[in-house]
């Protein structure tokens, strides 16, 4: 064959090969490119979620420790305050002893003799 020849059928193959290379490239483009955009919206919506989740933690946290049964608990909060020790003193001593002591009859009765 002629040497001609040969270069024009090596040309036609490798024509035909670039065009068979190119659409599969693009076709793997293409499929690139729709997996990225679903990449990125998993990733949007892990985003959003995490962010709920994080807000709802914050609360959960909140309630925790500062509005359950728990903390409240703990921290002793709905316990009445503690008064001063005069005033506490007072409200737990008993009227009789307050009141000056009496003392019996007969002792008085010798004071007065003596």
């Amino acid at each position: 064959m002629d040497e001609v020849l040969h270069a024009n059928i090596f040309f036609f193959i490798t024509g035909i090969a670039v065009i068979v290379f190119t659409l599969l490239l693009s076709i793997l483009l293409f499929h690139l490119i729709t997996f990225i955009k679903t990449l990125q919206r998993i990733a949007d919506r892990v985003e959003a979620g995490t962010a709920t989740l994080a807000e709802d933690f914050e609360n959960l946290r909140t309630y925790v420790t500062e509005e359950s049964f728990l903390s409240r608990f703990f921290r002793g909060t709905g316990r009445k305050q503690e008064a001063p020790k005069e005033e506490s003193l007072a409200r737990r001593t008993p009227l009789r002893a307050l009141k000056p002591e009496r003392k019996p009859k007969t002792e008085l009765k010798i004071k007065n003799e003596g």
